[in-house]
């Protein structure tokens, strides 16, 4: 499970699996994790998420993997 914000939300909700939409939270959402996993697109996911939760000036430390926004 992680969190999500802005266009991505929409774009997470359309996508399908692996991804899915619980619905107890609009901007939470779930991975379902296989052989087939991208553990790159999972740590920017993860990183992402502590992001759109953790105060601005603990997100202003964080370091984001190669590739992510």
């Amino acid at each position: 499970m992680f969190r999500s914000g802005g266009l991505e939300v929409a774009a997470l909700r359309s996508t399908g699996r692996p991804f899915f939409a619980p619905p107890w939270r609009v901007n939470e959402f779930g991975l379902e994790v296989d052989h087939a996993t991208d553990w790159d697109e999972v740590a920017a996911l993860v990183t992402e998420s502590y992001c759109v939760v953790a105060p601005r000036a603990l997100v202003a430390r964080v370091v984001r993997p190669s590739g992510s926004a």
